[in-house]
């Protein structure tokens, strides 16, 4: 499907009533699943990306969809215009999407129904204002699954993450100047779901600038990570650590 207009006449009116219904669902999800189970939301099909969507990541400026294609592809919200296809892409579907200000992070591999092979493993940063290729990493060994950026303009913006069913967690650079793969760990099980803890206390804690944390599901745990600076110093190196991990009963 091509990206449809948004912007002229009475089709961009509906365009925009949908556009705006499906922003507020993103930011309310929890209130979202509720509704939809109690059948409080209807369906309606838009076909606005040039190839059908696997994921996305959004935040107040838009959201990027990853395609089915192996290709990403980026809405604006002020705008309501969705950009050209990102440049290159990946050779398999793109599992899993992060973003921040600057950059965007991608994992690929097989979706779980096609009972075949990956044909690609890869995570990939891009250039969000342009779609540009940034860098490639090459390190796991099956589906990547979950990825992780941290903001752009702290500390932790020049690393990510990224896990898989290989049932491991890889700190990457995002440095175009320094080798790639600064850590990397191994869970207890195939890891799913990577997500950053967004506030800066745990608790009645407050962590320190040098820490960040992150939960990860592995199979029938939940796995607290943390990404942590040796010292606040502009040399210092990050850490990747775990901390717990809680049994989930199924």
């Amino acid at each position: 499907a091509v990206p449809q207009k948004l912007s002229s006449g009475a089709a961009a009116e509906v365009a925009v009533d949908w556009l705006r219904a499906f922003r507020v669902a993103l930011s309310e999800e929890s209130e979202t699943v509720m509704s939809w189970r109690q059948g409080g939301i209807q369906e309606e099909s838009h076909y606005v990306f040039q190839h059908f969507v696997r994921s996305w990541a959004s935040d107040d400026k838009g959201l990027v969809a990853g395609l089915y294609s192996g290709s990403l592809q980026q809405l604006d919200w002020t705008t309501r215009s969705v950009g050209e296809l990102f440049e290159g892409s990946h050779r398999d579907e793109v599992i899993c999407v992060a973003l921040n200000s600057m950059h965007v992070l991608s994992g690929s591999g097989d979706p779980g129904y096609y009972s075949r092979p990956s044909h690609d493993l890869s995570v990939k940063l891009w250039c969000r204002a342009s779609g540009r290729l940034l860098r490639s990493f090459e390190g796991h060994e099956d589906t990547v699954r979950g990825v992780v950026l941290f903001e752009s303009d702290g500390r932790f913006g020049q690393c990510c993450l990224s896990a898989g069913l290989d049932a491991k967690v890889i700190l990457w650079s995002t440095n175009p100047n320094v080798d790639p793969l600064i850590a990397s760990c191994a869970l207890g099980g195939q890891c799913r779901h990577l997500r950053a803890v967004p506030s800066q206390r745990v608790g009645a804690k407050s962590l320190p600038e040098t820490e960040v944390r992150v939960l990860a599901g592995a199979f029938n745990e939940v796995v607290e990570l943390a990404v942590r600076f040796e010292s606040a110093s502009d040399d210092a190196k990050p850490q990747l650590l775990i901390l717990r991990s809680f049994t989930v009963d199924t």
